[in-house]
């Protein structure tokens, strides 16, 4: 339980997320799942894209988590990836370095205003996803 602790406390998913992580390792190693909970009642989020087009705030989603990132609301994080490059040390011998990818999570500021979403391309990634209840007081927050 140890690696899903610290992967849920690194990652900061939602609650949703860390039932979906403990159901994975409790299956890996048949253990039992009955007792774990289906569902977590959240405040429903989406994606950033869809909100800036219902709040008509005429900015691309890149444009915004720029803001969001110099506000301390969001984070750039990096994870190795599958794939590698190759390259000469000093010695002149080939060594394979992990090519680094990187993806956005909401920083604990940012929990505030919407929730890290294990991201379905990757278990390692998170994905932010935002309150619409909340997206108003974060246009505020950022001024715009």
């Amino acid at each position: 339980y140890f690696g899903v602790e610290k992967a849920i406390g690194i990652l900061r998913v939602n609650e949703a997320s860390k039932i979906g992580m403990v159901e994975r390792i409790h299956k890996k190693f048949d253990l039992e799942t009955s007792y774990l909970p289906k569902y977590s009642d959240e405040n429903h989020a989406v994606a950033l894209s869809v909100l800036l087009k219902k709040f008509d705030v005429g900015m691309s989603a890149q444009k915004f988590n720029k803001l969001l990132i110099y506000a301390g609301i969001l984070e750039v994080k990096t994870r190795k990836s599958s794939k590698y490059r190759t390259e000469k040390d000093v010695d002149g011998k080939e060594v394979k370095i992990p090519i680094l990818k990187e993806f956005k999570s909401l920083t604990e500021k940012g929990l505030e205003f919407g929730k890290n979403v294990i991201s379905p391309k990757n278990q390692l990634e998170t994905q932010p996803y935002y309150f619409e209840s909340k997206f108003s007081e974060l246009l505020a927050f950022l001024k715009i």
